[in-house]
């Protein structure tokens, strides 16, 4: 995992390879017996790599 992100709505993950990922997670919780309302994948944007990577939007 990259990076985890909660607020009341729930909780976001950001890793490197999300569709490998979802099912590692979905075994975790369902091994702490936490209930799951849904789950998705984004892929990034290219604004969202060159944010990433420079810390600029393209629209600057």
């Amino acid at each position: 995992m990259r990076k985890l992100e909660t607020d009341a709505a729930g909780l976001r993950l950001y890793v490197d390879d999300g569709a490998t990922a979802i099912p590692q997670v979905m075994r975790a919780l369902d091994g702490a017996r936490l209930d799951l309302d849904s789950i998705q994948l984004h892929r990034p944007s290219l604004d969202d790599v060159f944010l990433a990577k420079t810390g600029r939007s393209l629209r600057e």
